[in-house]
């Protein structure tokens, strides 16, 4: 876990406040996980395997758990902090494991899997090729990704855009103080967002054939991809 250490630190130290910060910081955060759960090809009678990989406080799990409670489910985060949270709701009808994602081995496969503002913290553009691959492999045969995350803009001027509309969204409920030296620094030190292109082109090499967007504001957006 030590090439992750600061997310570890800031994740560890911001668990029991994480849900509410969430909605102060991440624009539509909840229409997003509503599109995700939209986008979940089984009906709520339906039995399925699902992992959520960085699943934080276990917000988008519980959801899934309660529109499809048949549904068997695994919760990975890097903090032991989170996982209490998200143990908290979800009780023994989930699976814990904590690990960070350079070190995590899918050792089953799963029909569907699905992520949550958690995936940009892959550092480069190589790592998360590779870990596309992983989550490619650990699916079945007919199964199924979504990830909700911050995105990248395609060049400079659109990156500054995406920026600008972050900040205004957060100074609503948050001081300049706290956007500029807590936010945006946890942003540049720590995230490593790719362009929504750059995904579908590594999603596409790792084997997926259909690849969608189902829903993209500035720097946030839900997509899927299938085998």
């Amino acid at each position: 876990m030590s090439r992750m250490k600061d997310v570890l630190n800031h994740f560890e130290s911001e668990a029991s406040e994480f849900d509410s910060i969430i909605t102060k910081l991440i624009p539509d955060y909840n229409q997003m996980c509503t599109i995700l759960l939209e986008f979940i090809p089984y009906t709520p009678e339906d039995t399925f395997s699902f992992i959520d990989l960085g699943t934080g406080t276990g917000t988008l799990a519980k959801r899934i758990k309660d529109k499809f409670p048949n549904s068997s489910a695994t919760c990975v985060d890097i903090s032991s902090n989170m996982l209490a949270i998200a143990e908290q709701k979800l009780g023994s009808t989930a699976e814990f494991i904590q690990s960070d994602f350079y070190s995590f081995a899918f050792d089953k496969s799963y029909d569907l899997i699905v992520s949550s503002l958690a995936l940009h913290h892959i550092e480069s553009t190589e790592e998360k090729s590779d870990f596309y691959k992983k989550i490619f492999n650990a699916l079945s045969p007919t199964g199924t990704f979504l990830n909700i995350d911050v995105l990248l803009g395609a060049n400079d001027f659109i990156q500054q855009k995406y920026l600008n509309n972050w900040k205004n969204f957060m100074l609503k409920s948050t001081s300049k103080q706290e956007v500029e030296e807590t936010w945006l620094k946890n942003y540049h030190s720590e995230d490593r967002p790719a362009s929504l292109f750059d995904h579908f082109i590594l999603l596409n090499d790792a084997g997926f054939t259909e690849i969608d967007c189902l829903y993209k504001s500035y720097n946030y957006g839900v997509y899927m991809a299938a085998k």
